[in-house]
């Protein structure tokens, strides 16, 4: 039988986090492109986020609707000047101080929510997404989430991510 779970966090009514969400205001608008399981996994933290901020969402790399829709928004964002960012440690990678000294703010922040490996498929398979300039965090954090392990050295799960990337903003 399966456990009841709370509507708002997903998670089993005995483990709700929802006591401890708190509503944070930020300037960036976030947008979390879930690698096809991952949205499913139930130690996923990435769905928690839009319950922190109404200026973050979710959409599922898979379903072709939403991002095509995230692509015309993305293009009209830079056709109006606006500075839009991959959040991922490339090579050509500049960290958030570097981009934020120029005198362009980043308003919109994209965040691949998957393993290293798919990730990097997506950024490598789809030229749109690879156009777009990457950025990384100015600092080196430690994760303090233990529940999921990874075999990247100083990774993070994609909520810590997140919010060190916000705080640097």
């Amino acid at each position: 039988m399966a456990r009841d779970l709370c509507n708002t966090c997903k998670n089993p009514l005995v483990r709700c986090l929802c006591p401890f969400i708190k509503k944070v205001e930020h300037q960036t608008f976030v947008t979390i492109i879930q690698c096809d399981k991952e949205g499913s996994h139930p130690k996923n933290t990435a769905r928690l986020l839009p319950l922190l901020s109404e200026k973050i969402e979710v959409i599922q790399a898979i379903n072709e609707v939403q991002m095509d829709a995230l692509k015309s928004k993305i293009t009209q964002e830079i056709d109006d000047q606006q500075l839009v960012t991959i959040l991922f440690p490339s090579e050509q990678a500049l960290t958030i101080n570097e981009i934020s000294h120029s005198n362009l703010p980043i308003k919109h922040l994209i965040v691949i929510d998957g393993t290293w490996r798919k990730a990097k498929k997506l950024l490598l398979t789809d030229p749109f997404f690879s156009a777009i300039k990457h950025v990384s965090l100015s600092n080196e954090y430690t994760s303090r989430y233990s529940i999921r392990k990874t075999s990247v050295e100083n990774g993070l799960s994609t909520l810590e991510a997140i919010k060190h990337a916000i705080a640097e903003i």
